[in-house]
């Protein structure tokens, strides 16, 4: 399964871990500390990993992309 990984902290990083165990796909979007990777926009799952206070900006911003 490809999953896409929104925010690459401390809960970002623990979800790829995992999901990479598992054996799927996985891929990053943080601007912030990876300004030049685009968006995934294949994956068939996606986890939102910022902070509640970032997470309706995030959302309008990959709505944007």
């Amino acid at each position: 399964m490809k999953i896409l990984i929104v925010g690459f902290g401390t809960v970002g990083k623990a979800q790829k871990q995992l999901a990479e165990v598992l054996g799927h796909g996985v891929f990053v979007y943080d601007p912030p500390k990876f300004p030049n990777i685009t968006l995934k926009r294949d994956a068939q799952i996606i986890f939102v990993c910022v902070p509640d206070s970032e997470v309706e900006n995030m959302i309008k911003e990959l709505q944007r992309k």
